[in-house]
């Protein structure tokens, strides 16, 4: 989910966080430079099974491949 900039908006980003770590065993938030507002913004990702962060580049290769819907 979207989750405002830690920078221009650190109070509801930090409330946010604390939330979805109330409610998720995983959470990973990843940041973008969006430049229309100069500033890096977040995305926050969360699972209750899965630790996105532990995935490699290789075992998320395999399951989009898996998943691919083909004609």
């Amino acid at each position: 989910m979207h989750t405002e900039s830690p920078i221009t908006r650190p109070t509801p980003f930090a409330c946010i966080q604390k939330t979805l770590r109330a409610v998720f065993s995983h959470v990973l938030s990843l940041y973008v430079y969006v430049q229309m507002y100069s500033v890096l913004w977040s995305i926050t990702v969360s699972s209750e099974k899965t630790d996105l962060a532990a995935l490699s580049a290789a075992s998320v290769d395999n399951k989009l491949k898996k998943r691919k819907s083909r004609p």
